[in-house]
């Protein structure tokens, strides 16, 4: 009945085909989930579907493409198709393949051992000519040796932001991102990593940290990392300090590293809002009012806002009513612009910084005027702006 009423959600033909496997009907099954992904190719629930049915019904090869097309949409392995495949092995008892598929998604989750009585399971049950026997033979024998080594290769560098400029000394709420390459002289890094970043004082107290896993691409030898940010502490002091990086995986490989980082006094507005990724643009050209390039003189930030403001005071006029509270109350729009002053647009971008804004773009004045027009808070509310 869903797919009757909206025939267009991919949501629901993926349940459907869902439902049809459940019953027993594998062939009106496999049809829904192709459905469901001609509507969406990135629903990896229906690739799983698919991939599930395609096995059991002795198609290997096309089973393992529909999961390979799962994991490169979201390289995280679902759950859920690993169980449906281990409750597919007493299901369908005669479909060796299952073992294979089961043994390829352990592998792909990081779980070696389980993948490895997996694969030793579907070359005792299939044929010496069947499907992936070479592959499945290759695997074991690889995931029989110690795991290989990973390396942190390169050196640890900093960024302010992701992908940002090196821009040493920091400062105090900088968004720090440490970059490295992750490596193995194996023949794949593992599929799960867990990153854990830590900000030491030279004496080895810890002042902060930051955590998060990452999902590396199947049969990756080298994978660069450099999207977790370490937020340095408002309180840090100046001088030197240690990030520490330790890479964990989901079978107990880890590699660490370390590197130094200066740090100079006091908080700085442009830093905070390169590093964050917060792009505010000219109501007219939309370009960036600012960018990278003015890290050697952050202090003009305020003047470049206030500038702009003064150049779309007409505008203002037009657009904007008359403000009802706050500094400003009483004042039309141009009034606002004309009377803003370096306090006034400093305490805006405290404001700003302060809603814990990030990857985002909008132009200046627009988020101005909405704040002076909210009465020009000292701090976003408790849900956020």
């Amino acid at each position: 009945m869903a797919v009757e009423l909206e025939p267009g959600s991919a949501l629901y033909w993926t349940n459907l085909g869902w439902s049809y496997y459940l019953l027993g009907f594998l062939n009106e099954s496999e049809q829904a989930s192709l459905k469901a992904l001609s509507l969406d190719p990135g629903e990896t629930i229906a690739d799983y579907n698919l991939g599930l049915v395609r096995v059991v019904t002795g198609r290997l090869q096309q089973g393992m493409s529909a999961y390979s097309d799962a994991l490169r949409v979201d390289p995280k392995v679902d759950a859920e198709a690993i169980g449906d495949l281990e409750r597919a092995r007493g299901r369908y008892p005669d479909q060796p393949g299952v073992a294979f598929a089961l043994a390829w998604l352990y592998e792909a989750d990081g779980q070696r051992s389980e993948a490895l009585r997996s694969y030793q399971a579907y070359l005792g049950e299939s044929a010496a000519d069947a499907p992936l026997r070479s592959e499945a033979q290759a695997r074991a024998e690889a995931l029989s040796a110690p795991p290989p080594v990973m390396e942190l290769g390169g050196g640890i560098t900093l960024t302010l932001g992701k992908r940002g400029s090196a821009a040493s000394p920091y400062h105090p709420l900088d968004a720090v991102y440490p970059s490295f390459e992750l490596s193995t002289p194996g023949d794949a890094l593992p599929r799960r990593v867990t990153l854990s970043y830590r900000l030491l004082g030279m004496d080895g107290a810890e002042l902060a940290r930051a955590s998060e896993e990452v999902a590396i691409p199947q049969n990756a030898v080298g994978f660069v990392v450099d999207d977790l940010a370490l937020t340095l502490p408002a309180d840090l002091t100046p001088g030197s300090y240690r990030i520490t990086v330790l890479a964990t995986a989901a079978d107990g490989r880890k590699v660490d590293g370390a590197t130094t980082v200066e740090v100079a006094a006091g908080a700085v507005p442009l830093r905070q809002l390169l590093g964050r990724a917060i792009t505010m643009t000219a109501l007219n050209s939309n370009a960036p009012l600012y960018g990278a390039g003015d890290l050697d003189h952050p202090e003009g930030l305020v003047g470049v806002l206030v500038q702009e403001l003064r150049a779309t005071a007409n505008e203002a006029e037009q657009a904007l009513p008359k403000a009802t509270n706050g500094r400003f109350a009483g004042l039309s729009g141009a009034q606002v612009f004309e009377r803003s002053t370096a306090q006034d647009v400093g305490d805006f971008l405290t404001y700003l910084l302060a809603s814990g804004a990030h990857d985002t773009s909008f132009t200046f004045v627009d988020a101005y005027a909405q704040w002076v027009l909210d009465g020009t808070p000292a701090k976003p509310a408790a849900s956020g702006p």
